[in-house]
């Protein structure tokens, strides 16, 4: 069961009335009692012989309790009071008749009163208003009672009916002037009619009240009656109404005492003693009424001070809040650029805030504006309309608004403004004020009328613009088109109402909703994403459009709809194929350029590595001078082409932009005599000197750049000069080191200075003819000087002679850091050294082994990868592993990873590539598998020795003996022999089954051949094992022999045969 809310309600209401009836009565029988107490008192105390207490508080008391009680008590409360009263004048000897008249007269007394107040409802009682309603109000209400109890007495047989009458009126007229302000006061809860903390000021002022009437009321020979009103008045004055009722009950306490004894001044009198009392009264009651009157008056001072201090706080409040709003108006007026003016029509006078000063240029110290005065401020063509509006505004009494052109003062601008005039009337409709606002309004004309130009802008643009411009709203669907949807067949007025979607082919609609869609939903563009869309035009051809919109929002950031414009792209499209095209025939023609460039540096290299490995050590055996002569001949045209080689690849690499430097601190002075050296070493006989002035200098740069752009330039310059010198110079100006080499040579040209630059180019082609090269020198030199920060320049003199300049960035190296490196990287003789040699070609083997024989090493050779790594893993021992890159069935990238994956100490062994393949890429291909250094073939015995050393730090010692015997011919023999075996390992390479490994077997044949057989001067051999290697390697896709095939492979046995014999 749950209660319903009705019930709970009046659950509520019969608890709160019970606590309510019982509270009533609790009250109710404590005034009952009240009463009964303070009647018994006061009938026993001060009625002395006769039937009436002199002394009558108790209805003074009551009233001040009924008074602040709410009506709905009253009735409650008298009945209580009555049957208090009743009881306690059948206590005092009274029948019953008696005390019954008795009670209802005073009850008659309390109620007049009551209904006084009633009538009066907004009078304060501690007033002098309220002061004289209670005056009234009791002697009505006495009277009244004084009537009713004297008919009582008459009726119930008091003979002193009409004394007993006025003793009646008397007390009860002077008990309430006297003890109902008195509990008024003391039931006051707030501290308005006083202090309601007592204090040291206080507590004298009364103590010197109590004392003046203990003086007074304690002697009988003199008045001294005189004395207590001004103690009481000083304490009402002071303290207020509370402090004068408390005043009053001290004077009573003390007087009654005294008067009943007989003491005091009232013992002067000749009456009795209900004469001494009532006249006790009386004092008392004019007193009260004169204490009350003036502790009311101090009370509504200090509460008119109080309110006064308050009025006084709120007008400062108002003041600041008046203040910071007229702040905040100029404020406003700032921002919004707005004033306001005021005019007086009867006495012209205008007031203007202050943007209405600042908008005419003036300030208020200056100008103190009459409506004449402003008048003048206007354009002379604006100034009559304006005093017709004012005039009429007048005169009709209607506001205005109005622009016209104002000058301003402060620089004589002209201003374009706003006014808004309203009309303030008086009680007959005459014109009081004129007030308005005013309004400076050029900068927002300007912008309305840009926004005008701008919009007329845009339709002149959309609508000769070729490209389509469309505004949509969020659902997709065009609200606007331009002229130019005119070539997707349709026309402004026709696109309306339709979705840019629907003019995409089928393929591309998909797409189309996507990115649509997203622009939807993400309430932003994407500028990564392509809006290229297929469409068809007019003539039903498909064309490409690339969208590109632009959201337009709402002032609170919303978007409301899109702008978009569409651009046919078809010519762009169709270039861009055509440019992929071209540039994957560009890419094509590049790999193939770099593959021939690979083939070509491999098929080269390979022959000249035996050609000038071979001829070196020939240089070195026991032989005649014209031998010798032959010998370095030979070794001077194989480095020729060499040279020839790498120049054709540098200049390739410098193209594709593969040139890696290396940082390394450099010795100018001793880079330069190795120069000079090499270059020496290459002139065959001729006489002129190079000398050179180079001081203490070294610097970080790339070394071998630095060497190969410095003999290229002595190079030229020995090769050109017949006579005179050649000198070359180096010093450090700024932060630049400056190289000239200057010769004596027959000129260059002005106008060939820069084409010699150029590749494959010299200053004129008879100088190919006549000393050779292939014009890559000073091309190649100029651009590596380039990527390494520097510059490189002629100047030059025809029939005086060339000076090239090379200035490169000056990073300074100390001496320790060069000496260190030299020691560590010398070309000199290095310690004994075990070495593996990897190689498919026995010949290279043996070539490697015997030059580095020479150096004091120790070589094991391999012809399998497969082998040298079984040896390793075996426990072979080893300072530093010569690595092949093309070798069968394991190739030498591959044997290197698997190196790096034995155990120490094998795998931290050193591995030197030993390779044709120079590409940049191929090299890094060779670091990357793990190979710590690169020797390009032709190997260079004594670059390769010093390789070794650099790259295991190795120290110097003697080399070993020369042979006794000469190698080359025992050497050559075996490899005649050698080519003897070829036929048979031919049959048994045609007895595998699989065409396609026949093909591979071949090939490797091939190659290991073709290098070999030409160092060891077989030629004709050589050349066959090319060309069948290059017919096998084209026939290794299909992987089947063909009759070009049979006929390489008959030339190049018939070679070996006739080799062999």
């Amino acid at each position: 069961m749950t209660e319903q809310p009705h019930s709970r309600n009046l659950v509520l209401k019969n608890v709160t009335g019970t606590g309510a009836i019982r509270s009533l009565t609790v009250r109710a029988l404590a005034v009952s009692i009240l009463a009964y107490v303070i009647a018994v008192a006061a009938i026993e105390f001060t009625r002395g012989a006769g039937q009436i207490a002199t002394i009558w508080p108790i209805n003074a008391i009551l009233i001040a309790l009924l008074l602040k009680s709410h009506r709905s008590n009253w009735l409650s409360l008298l009945v209580a009071t009555g049957m208090g009263l009743f009881a306690a004048n059948l206590t005092s000897g009274n029948d019953i008749p008696r005390s019954a008249i008795l009670t209802l007269a005073n009850l008659a007394e309390i109620c007049c009163v009551l209904y006084v107040f009633e009538r009066v409802p907004s009078v304060r009682f501690f007033s002098l208003p309220g002061i004289s309603v209670l005056v009234a109000g009791s002697t009505i209400g006495c009277a009244i009672s004084a009537g009713l109890a004297a008919i009582g007495l008459l009726v119930t047989g008091e003979a002193f009916v009409l004394r007993e009458a006025l003793n009646w009126f008397s007390a009860d007229f002077l008990g309430i002037l006297l003890f109902a302000p008195i509990t008024w006061s003391l039931l006051e809860r707030s501290s308005k009619y006083g202090t309601s903390a007592p204090d040291f000021q206080y507590v004298a002022k009364l103590g010197l009240l109590c004392a003046t009437t203990f003086f007074v009321f304690a002697q009988s020979a003199y008045p001294f009656l005189f004395l207590v009103p001004p103690a009481l008045v000083f304490l009402a004055f002071s303290r207020g109404v509370k402090a004068a009722a408390v005043g009053l009950l001290m004077i009573t306490a003390i007087a009654l005492p005294f008067t009943l004894a007989g003491s005091g001044p009232l013992a002067l009198m000749t009456g009795d003693m209900i004469a001494q009392i009532l006249a006790l009264q009386l004092f008392l009651a004019t007193n009260s009424v004169l204490g009350l009157a003036i502790g009311a008056a101090a009370s509504d001072r200090r509460r008119l001070m109080r309110q006064i201090r308050k009025s006084r706080a709120r007008l400062r409040d108002k003041s600041r809040e008046q203040q910071e709003m007229l702040a905040k108006a100029h404020l406003a007026e700032r921002m919004a650029g707005v004033g306001h003016w005021t005019l007086n029509p009867v006495t012209q006078e205008v007031a203007w805030s202050p943007e209405v000063y600042a908008i005419h240029g003036v300030t208020p110290e200056e100008f103190n504006p009459m409506y004449g005065d402003a008048i003048l401020f206007y354009a002379k063509e604006d100034r009559d309309r304006i005093r017709d509006l004012v005039q009429h505004a007048i005169t009709d009494a209607q506001g205005w608004e109005f622009e016209a052109t104002l000058i301003r003062k402060s620089d004589g601008q002209k201003r374009r403004v706003r006014s808004i005039g309203e009309i303030l009337t008086d009680r007959e409709g005459n014109v009081e004020r004129i007030f308005g606002v005013f309004k400076d309004i050029t900068d927002e004309q300007r912008v309305i009328e840009a926004l005008a130009s701008s919009e007329a802008n845009y339709r002149t643009i959309a609508d000769n613009s070729t490209d389509i411009i469309v505004r949509f709203g969020l659902d997709g669907i065009i609200t606007y088109a331009s002229p130019s949807c005119e070539i997707l067949g349709v026309t402004s007025e026709t696109a309306i109402g339709l979705s840019t979607i629907d003019f995409t082919i089928p393929e591309d609609k998909d797409f189309a909703s996507s990115v649509t869609r997203d622009l939807f939903e993400n309430n932003s563009v994407d500028p990564s994403v392509l809006r290229e869309f297929r469409v068809r035009d007019k003539d039903g051809n498909i064309i490409w459009l690339e969208g590109n919109p632009k959201i337009i929002r709402s002032s609170d950031g919303k978007p409301v709809e899109i702008i978009s414009t569409f651009r046919d792209i078809t010519d762009r499209k169709e270039r861009e194929t055509a440019l992929a095209e071209a540039r994957a025939e560009a890419e094509a023609a590049e790999k193939a350029k770099a593959e021939f460039l690979s083939n070509m540096s491999h098929e080269i290299r390979t022959p000249l590595n035996g050609i000038l490995g071979f001829t070196q050590l020939l240089s070195q055996t026991d032989l005649n001078a014209e031998q010798k002569l032959f010998a370095q001949r030979a070794l001077s045209a194989g480095g020729m082409l060499r040279d020839i080689v790498n120049d054709i690849l540098d200049y390739s690499k410098i193209e594709a932009g593969r040139v890696v430097l290396e940082d390394r601190p450099v010795d100018v002075a001793n880079t330069i005599q190795e120069t000079i050296e090499i270059v020496l070493a290459g002139r065959e006989g001729k006489t002129v000197p190079i000398t050179t002035s180079a001081g203490t200098i070294a610097l970080y740069t790339d070394e071998v750049r630095l060497k190969q752009i410095l003999t290229n330039l002595l190079s030229n310059a020995a090769k050109f000069t017949e006579s005179g010198s050649i000198h070359i110079s180096a010093h450090v100006l700024e932060d630049a080191l400056n190289l000239t080499v200057t010769d004596t040579g027959p000129g260059i040209p002005a106008e060939k200075l820069e084409s010699v630059f150029e590749g494959f180019r010299q200053a004129d082609n008879s100088i190919t003819r006549v000393y050779g090269g292939t014009g890559l020198g000073l091309s190649i030199s100029r651009s590596l000087a380039r990527l390494m920060g520097g510059e490189l320049t002629l100047d030059s003199t025809v029939g005086e002679g060339t000076s090239a300049t090379l200035i490169l960035p000056y990073r300074p190296a100390s001496q320790d850091e060069v000496s260190g490196r030299a020691t560590r990287a010398s070309p000199g003789q290095t310690k004994q050294m075990r070495i593996m040699a990897v190689d498919d070609v026995r010949m290279n083997l043996e070539l490697v082994k015997l030059g580095l024989k020479k150096f004091g090493h120790t070589v094991e050779v391999f012809q399998s990868a497969q082998e040298a790594i079984e040896d390793l893993r075996a426990g072979g021992n080893y300072d530093v592993i010569l690595m092949d890159v093309q070798m069968p069935e394991l190739d030498g990238m591959t044997a290197t990873r698997m190196i790096r994956e034995l155990d120490e100490p094998a795998r931290n062994i050193p591995i030197i590539a030993l390779t044709a393949n120079v590409m940049p890429e191929q090299i890094s291909n060779c670091l990357a598998a793990g190979m710590n250094a690169h020797v390009a073939k032709p190997i260079d015995i004594t670059e390769l020795n010093s390789r070794i050393a650099e790259l295991c730090d190795a120290t110097a010692r003697a080399s070993a003996p020369e042979p006794e015997t000469d190698p080359i011919g025992a050497l050559t023999d075996r490899y005649r022999e050698y080519l003897s075996t070829v036929p048979d390992e031919v049959s048994k390479i045609f007895d595998i089954e699989n065409s396609e490994d026949v093909l591979r077997e071949i090939r490797q044949l091939a190659h290991s051949i073709a290098g070999s057989a030409g160092s060891f001067g077989f030629k004709e051999v050589s050349d066959a094992a090319f060309s069948l290697e290059s017919v096998a390697s084209k026939l290794a896709e299909d992987g089947k022999p063909t009759q070009e095939l049979a006929a390489g492979l008959k030339s190049f046995l018939q070679a070996t045969e006739r080799a062999a014999s």
